[in-house]
């Protein structure tokens, strides 16, 4: 009887050897990920043309073509009043130009000084490298301000 069990001990120690090794390497192996050249065509972006708006009251920036520009001329009060509107997206981005009331001399004062802003959240932020603020307004609709 002893002649077999050292055998059988050496038998049973390499097969769990073998078998914890096997497990492990199943476990620990790295399936490499299929990649379609589908899916990758249908998430490259498309190149956006920019336009420049040269503003003459002296400020320009970049839009995308494809956006509707209201002007407003109507308004007399603001110097600038330029509405961007997409047909394909709900919404519109507004750009205002307008001189600070009394007493206001940078964002800060601009802020504490609007009563729209009450309870708002307000963010420091930059606008065309100077110091500004970023303001939302909760509610119907949700307003977000920058201003500068």
């Amino acid at each position: 009887m002893k002649k077999f069990g050292f055998p059988i001990f050496v038998g049973l120690l390499i097969g769990s050897i073998v078998s914890g090794g096997y497990l492990w390497w199943i476990k620990n192996r790295q399936a490499k990920p299929v990649v379609s050249q589908e899916l990758v065509s249908q998430n490259t972006p498309t190149p956006v043309r920019l336009l420049i708006w040269n503003d003459p009251n002296g400020f320009s920036f970049q839009y995308p073509e494809g956006l509707t520009i209201n002007k407003h001329d109507e308004d007399k009060e603001n110097y600038a009043h330029l509405e961007f509107t997409h047909a394909d997206h709900l919404g519109s981005l507004i750009v205002w130009g307008k001189d600070p009331a009394n007493g206001v001399t940078d964002a800060q004062s601009w802020v504490k000084g609007d009563s729209r802003f009450s309870g708002a959240s307000v963010l420091d932020t930059e606008m065309g490298g100077q110091p500004a603020k970023k303001v939302m307004v909760t509610g119907t609709p949700q307003v977000l301000v920058v201003g500068a």
